[in-house]
């Protein structure tokens, strides 16, 4: 039968449980370290997909979810967790500039509605004027 490691047998149990522990911790480190890594991947992830695809008036919580191997419930709290606010706020937010940016270049208000996905121009209209305070018309014709 082999000799145990030598350094073990000169350890005494109080030692062997520091060096147990030291070792815990670095390895605990370094998964942490791993595990904020992955999070910050899937963070640009959800954040590109949502950047290339928010023209879709099908986006959702559940297509999302659906997209990356999330249930919806899950989806929901991690995205929150991840990006700091709701799927709703951040996909809001990316379709009024989105849209911003179209009646800027002279795009007529309906045409921008759909594009950035909005399934009319009404919901389109109360969103852009509660986030900007005027109306899409006001603020393109000031602005393009």
């Amino acid at each position: 039968q082999a000799d145990p490691d030598p350094l073990m047998k000169e350890m005494t149990p109080a030692e062997l449980m520091d060096r147990m522990e030291e070792s815990f911790l670095t390895l605990s480190q370094g998964l942490n370290h791993i595990q904020k890594n992955q999070r910050e991947d899937m963070r640009r992830r959800l954040l590109q997909y949502l950047s290339e695809n928010y023209g879709d008036q099908q986006m959702c919580v559940a297509m999302m979810a659906q997209e990356f191997g999330f249930s919806e419930s899950y989806f929901s709290e991690f995205f929150r967790e991840a990006v700091g606010e709701p799927f709703s706020s951040v996909l809001e937010r990316i379709r009024l500039n989105a849209a911003k940016e179209k009646l800027k270049q002279g795009e007529d208000v309906e045409r921008a509605a759909t594009e950035c996905g909005y399934s009319g121009s009404a919901s389109f209209r109360r969103a852009f004027k509660r986030a900007f305070g005027v109306s899409p018309s006001v603020w393109r014709a000031e602005n393009a």
